[in-house]
């Protein structure tokens, strides 16, 4: 969804509707709630790429 332009807001809100518990429990989603996942995973993605191709530029 994230990648696709939705905000962070309408995916927190689109996940409360759901019923989807938070990870750390919960029922209701924020934004910051989205957001830190989603920097999460792209964080975890760029660590994951060799790393001759992140420390090229060094």
């Amino acid at each position: 969804m994230y990648r696709d332009g939705v905000p962070c807001a309408a995916i927190a809100r689109a996940l409360t509707d759901a019923g989807v518990p938070k990870p750390a429990g919960g029922l209701v989603w924020e934004r910051c709630h989205v957001w830190r996942l989603v920097r999460t995973a792209a964080a975890m993605a760029m660590m994951a790429e060799p790393e001759e191709d992140w420390t090229a530029a060094a």
